[in-house]
């Protein structure tokens, strides 16, 4: 019974297993070497931006560039609900105020109208949300900040595709179009997340690229005088695919081996978690900068070297589950933009039901995002939330789950979800 879950790893193959057991026993370049750069460039190049610098998260990068545009107390920063606390938090810790713009539910990203509402002259910037891949009215966002004189950020945790071309493509021959058009080229800066469920994955790290030149300046003298991780820390991220990669081969030969190996894994902190227990509490939490190191960098340069394969494949997956579904997606409320889904968003009724019943199939979907602000255990007040501020966001969060549209999977297992989908509604009836 093959695992089919787009949280554990998604995009871990072979090769990356390897990679990290010879990074483990690569003592002298361990946090420095040649990969840090080597992933730099990559986004310069790609993204035809002048200035790219990585960090050890996405909201440590998030933080740098905050912290280089001058946002501090008494300023606010406009970010969008149905989103993580991971974009929230560095706002926070700098000591201004995020305002939340409630979603439209065809994109999940920020509802125009809202925006215009919530702009105020106390607004320094605007980071806009590529949710799923979807596309982002970036756009329209950028001609309003413009006339405000307000910094936009793009959020691309969730999508690396350079070229615009690339998205609604009709062809499968991607490798052909070009770069410098895509989500991540529009805004004023961007941001990417490396951690263990993104477009790709090093288990942790960011990375922000920028036009600017006097806020680069700043960002590049913020990471040349952060520390790297302690060995000790990165040995436990190394061991992350290397653990997890077993795992998953443990579960696929014996379902219940592969939980109670997971679950010992888990409680000796062997895996660790995406988002601290500190991290939830916003109040009690302290922004950190630190350098990106260089085993991450080897793992996130190998990914990145197979980033159109993987954006290939999410956009055959994503037809496949069209066809599969058929008629039956309306009842889905299934998403019709073509584009590359780190997950695909779907809006149910019998919400934990059907959850609980796929897992009997060994099929885990996906919960991004469970609440305006997620983790479920997040305090919405702490974070600044006030409930009933984003309707949309609500209604969606109570009702969205994610189908699993990830690298490793393969056409045979889309049917599987999507028959196991069409059996619980059917069954229900």
């Amino acid at each position: 019974m093959r695992f089919i879950n787009s949280s554990v790893s998604p995009n871990l193959e072979k090769v990356d297993f390897l990679a990290a057991l010879r990074q483990i026993f690569s003592l002298s370049s361990l946090k420095t070497g040649e990969e840090i750069k080597k992933v730099e460039d990559w986004f310069k190049s790609r993204f035809s931006k002048p200035y790219a610098y990585s960090f050890l998260s996405g909201r440590e990068a998030e933080t740098a560039l905050l912290k280089a545009i001058g946002v501090g107390k008494g300023d606010e920063v406009i970010v969008q609900a149905f989103t993580c606390v991971a974009v929230v938090n560095p706002i926070i810790w700098l000591g201004a105020t995020p305002v939340f713009v409630d979603i439209s539910q065809e994109n999940y990203s920020m509802n125009m109208e809202d925006l215009k509402k919530k702009i105020s002259p106390k607004t320094k910037a605007i980071i806009i949300q590529q949710t799923f891949g979807l596309s982002a009215p970036v756009r329209q966002v950028r001609e309003l900040a413009n006339k405000r004189g307000i910094f936009l950020i793009e959020d691309c945790a969730h999508v690396i595709a350079p070229s615009l071309a690339l998205l609604n493509s009709k062809s499968d021959n991607l490798g052909e179009k070009e770069f410098g058009s895509g989500p991540g080229t529009v805004g004023d800066a961007a941001l990417f997340s490396f951690g263990r469920d993104k477009a790709v994955s090093s288990v942790y790290g960011g990375l922000v690229i920028v036009d600017n030149k006097n806020v680069a300046s700043k960002i590049e003298n913020l990471q040349s005088s952060a520390p790297y991780p302690s060995f000790f820390w990165l040995y436990q991220q190394l061991l992350h695919p290397i653990f997890t990669y077993l795992v998953i081969a443990a579960f696929n030969q014996a379902p219940l081996l592969g939980k109670i190996l997971f679950f010992v894994l888990k409680g000796t902190g062997l895996i660790t978690l995406p988002i601290g227990r500190e991290e939830k509490d916003p109040q009690e939490g302290k922004y950190l900068i630190r350098k990106y190191p260089n085993s991450l960098a080897k793992l996130c340069s190998l990914q990145l070297n197979r980033i159109e394969q993987f954006n290939q494949n999410r956009l055959r997956l994503y037809r496949r589950y069209k066809e599969e579904l058929g008629d039956f997606r309306l009842k889905l409320r299934f998403p019709e933009e073509e584009t590359f889904y780190i997950r695909i968003p779907i809006l149910v009724e019998h919400k934990e039901n059907l959850v609980k019943y796929c897992r009997k199939f060994s099929i885990y979907l996906g919960d991004w995002y469970s609440k305006a602000v997620t983790p479920k255990d997040v305090s919405l007040e702490k974070v600044g939330y006030i409930m009933g501020s984003c309707p949309v966001a609500e209604k969606v969060s109570r009702e969205v789950l994610n189908l699993p549209c990830y690298p490793k999977m393969t056409e045979s297992n889309v049917r599987k979800v999507a028959r196991v989908v069409k059996d619980f509604y059917e069954n229900k009836s």
